[in-house]
C-alpha cells in the first residue's frame, strides 16, 4: 500500500465527516472517494451535470479544488 500526504485541516475536516458513517479511518474515505472519481473518469462515461458538481464538491473536501 502507498502513502498520501494531505494538509492537516483537510485531515481534520475528513475525520469529522466520517464520525456518523460507515468509515473506520479517513484512509478508508479517501479510497473509496478516488475509486468512484477513478471509476467515471475511466469509464468514459459521460456524467451528468449533477455528477460533475458532486465530484467537483467532494474534490473540494478533498482539498483537491478551491
Amino acid at each position: 500500500m502507498k502513502s498520501v500526504e494531505i494538509p492537516e485541516e483537510l485531515y481534520a475536516k475528513i475525520e469529522k465527516r466520517i464520525e456518523s458513517t460507515e468509515f473506520g479511518s479517513v484512509s478508508e474515505y479517501v479510497t473509496e472517494a478516488m475509486k468512484e472519481l477513478m471509476a467515471k473518469v475511466e469509464g468514459g462515461e459521460e456524467l451528468s451535470k449533477k455528477e460533475k458538481e458532486e465530484i467537483s464538491k467532494r474534490l473540494a473536501s478533498l482539498g483537491y479544488m478551491d
